[in-house]
């Protein structure tokens, strides 16, 4: 009983465990991702407003800063489809045969500055492995949290089962003296008690029959 107990609530936290964590691991990959969309194009769009202003009062984009602000990022500014300028880490450059496996965003500003720019997607890949490790522990420390509750109740179960079968075994073999324990379980008290007066009946019966043959051997010995 206590094995089947313990495996019976095994199953059914695995299974919410699942039902929980698949959905969340996928709610993770996408919040990670879009996260890292979102912060591509701030940047793209920060780096379109940062060339307009270099363009307009320098004349030209000075890509040093761009290489010093953003040195994980591969950039390409494109400013009146006339200047093509690149900025940053050119091994990111998606045209390169090695390439590694990249995300990209783009923006264009109010002057017709186009932007693109390429980041790893290796860090985001290590995000999400990092957010589904954390999933997995909190899964198993869960399973592990169900296993142990389920056999202390299984114990806790069946230590009064064992006591009550002992007790109907005494009481069978003409032990009739009330046993009197109590486990904190509704269900089994009721047992308890009921072999307890059943115990007490049998021994005032016991009693009356003791005397009442005590009784008839005197009256039988007496002329």
């Amino acid at each position: 009983m206590r094995r089947r107990m313990v495996f019976s609530t095994l199953v059914v936290t695995v299974i919410a465990v699942m039902l929980l964590g698949l959905p969340l691991g996928a709610l993770t990959y996408q919040l990670v991702h879009d996260e890292a969309n979102r912060r591509l194009q701030g940047e793209a769009e920060l780096i379109g407003a940062e060339s307009d202003t270099m363009l307009e009062h320098q004349g030209e984009i000075n890509t040093g800063e761009f290489d010093r602000a953003y040195p994980t990022r591969y950039i390409r500014i494109t400013s009146n489809e006339t200047m093509s300028v690149t900025a940053g880490n050119p091994e990111l450059d998606p045209q390169t045969p090695d390439a590694p496996s990249l995300l990209k965003a783009t923006a264009t500003t109010e002057q017709g500055t186009q932007v693109e720019i390429w980041s790893s997607a290796e860090a985001v890949r290590q995000s999400v492995i990092r957010a589904w490790l954390g999933i997995a522990s909190l899964s198993l420390l869960a399973i592990g949290v169900a296993v142990g509750l389920s056999m202390f109740q299984a114990r806790r179960l069946t230590l009064p089962l064992a006591d009550l079968a002992a007790t109907a075994e005494r009481l069978g073999s003409g032990v009739v003296t009330p046993w009197g324990h109590r486990y904190g379980i509704p269900e089994a008290d009721r047992v308890a008690e009921v072999l307890d007066r059943s115990a007490e009946r049998i021994a005032g019966l016991i009693a009356t029959e003791r005397h009442f043959a005590i009784d008839a051997s005197h009256q039988l010995r007496t002329p």
